[in-house]
């Protein structure tokens, strides 16, 4: 399965070789969203299309202490009722939180931004709140009121996945398979929005939604529906088995 093809078409074009050797030697090749497969097929893969799926956060956050101070804060910025935004990103490519920092600052204080993944600056904005890395970070998801996920490149992002299970609205990076968990017209009202990577665009997202609540709420209700009908894990195993036993009869 390839998540992400443009981290070995971008980022590691020497694996890249690798992997066209060693392709042929393989039953199938999946791609998790249309755009890889797009993009595998123009480079003369022949890949299936198994999209990722999650299971709902169904259990509150573990006694892990990283992940009790990550909650810990949360609680607190909604007591103060200020509306939270969730970035799980590490602080390396092709994640881009530089820009999310930046929207930020421009926002001067309209909403927190909690960032899980990298580590608080001297010069860091007011309300923003970088926690390092946290494990099975994913948990959190349901105690915000939005998700963040600027990127360079992306195949289909388990972060936004989860999001979408939590009924929760996102604001990520026009790229890569991002678009199409926008839901491709099978909304009025989509359950994210896919910006630009600029702070500008960013910052004009979280205002659209900090000053919405309906909105959020519209958004957060047809992405738990988007996922409930395409990016299911029972959805994800299934394919998988089917493609399987598929391969298994042929040999």
């Amino acid at each position: 399965t390839m998540h992400g093809y443009d981290q070995l078409k971008i980022a590691n074009k020497k694996l890249l070789f690798i992997d066209k050797m060693l392709s042929p030697r393989t039953s199938a090749i999946v791609a998790v969203s249309r755009y890889d497969l797009g993009r595998m097929r123009a480079d003369n893969y022949h890949p299936e299309l198994i999209a990722n799926g999650v299971n709902a956060q169904s259990n509150p956050p573990s006694d892990a202490p990283e992940l009790v101070l990550a909650l810990r804060l949360l609680e607190n910025l909604r007591r103060q009722k200020s509306l939270i935004g969730l970035m799980i990103a590490r602080p390396s490519s092709p994640k881009r939180p530089d820009l999310v920092r930046e929207a930020a600052r421009l926002l001067k204080g309209l909403c927190s931004i909690v960032w899980i993944g990298g580590n608080a600056r001297s010069d860091d904005p007011g309300a923003f709140y970088a926690l390092g890395p946290i494990p099975d970070a994913g948990r959190l998801i349901p105690f915000c009121d939005f998700v963040l996920l600027p990127s360079d490149h992306e195949g289909l992002p388990m972060t936004l996945l989860e999001c979408l299970a939590a009924g929760k609205p996102f604001i990520a990076s026009n790229v890569g398979g991002i678009p199409e968990l926008i839901g491709n017209g099978y909304f009025t009202t989509a359950p994210g929005f896919a910006v630009n990577n600029s702070p500008e665009d960013f910052a004009s997202a979280i205002c659209s939604l900090a000053h919405d609540t309906e909105l959020r709420n519209i958004m957060g209700e047809n992405g738990k529906r988007l996922w409930e009908r395409f990016y299911t894990a029972e959805t994800m195993a299934a394919e998988y088995e089917s493609l399987y036993n598929h391969y298994k009869q042929i040999e």
